[in-house]
């Protein structure tokens, strides 16, 4: 549980491949790169069925240069779009710094199998 996402470190540490995993309210995912990347895209990718009847405000993003200092981005929202049996939430930040913490906002738990980074 994130109570506090500005300032709540990690609770446990897995390698840069995550398995499908369900994600619940005020559970963050934080991932930590070698070095600031601006623009970046991400795209969280989860089974169709979990995807179904969530908005656009799926995950608040924070990124920070320490693991227990963030600061909230704006973004334009988290796009959805389905491939076969997953549905894909996607959206744009202008810059990431050295950690990226997704804040899971949603009631319902959605069940991520990949989060994916690319630069436009």
């Amino acid at each position: 549980m994130d109570d506090d996402p500005p300032t709540c470190e990690p609770t446990s540490f897995n390698p840069p491949i995550i398995t499908t995993m369900a994600v619940d309210l005020h559970s963050s995912l934080i991932f930590q790169f070698a070095s600031a990347i601006s623009p970046l895209h991400i795209a969280v990718e989860c089974t169709a069925l979990s995807a179904e009847q969530h908005s656009d405000t799926l995950f608040e993003i924070l990124t920070g240069s320490q693991s227990d200092r963030y600061q909230p981005l704006n973004h334009a929202g988290w796009e959805l779009h389905y491939d076969g049996m997953h549905g894909i939430f996607s959206t744009q930040i202008g810059r990431a710094e050295h950690y990226l913490k997704l804040h899971y906002t949603q009631q319902r738990n959605l069940i991520v199998a990949k989060v994916g980074f690319s630069q436009p």
